[in-house]
């Protein structure tokens, strides 16, 4: 829905929450699927629209990389048991 607008853009601080939350009370496979619904669907906002496709293609690969170091970097602190 973000790219039917200009005022908003996907990107990881938006999803972060939702990540987090399914991290923390769901399983591997959850969390897999849910980040395989928003791969698919990281569109550029309307904002984009007057960019040149080089510029479109650019802005979009940094947002779909900020969302993927994004979660490897939550997946990878999360503890979910005590090493002690």
């Amino acid at each position: 829905m973000t790219q039917d607008t200009k005022n908003m853009q996907i990107d990881y601080k938006l999803l972060r929450p939702m990540f987090l939350r399914a991290i923390k009370n769901k399983t591997g496979n959850d969390v897999l699927q849910l980040f395989e619904q928003f791969r698919k669907n990281i569109k550029l906002n309307r904002s984009a629209d007057q960019m040149p496709a080089e510029e479109k293609s650019t802005l979009l690969r940094q947002i779909k990389k900020e969302v993927y170091d994004g979660l490897i970097k939550d997946l990878l602190n999360f503890k979910a048991y005590p090493l002690c």
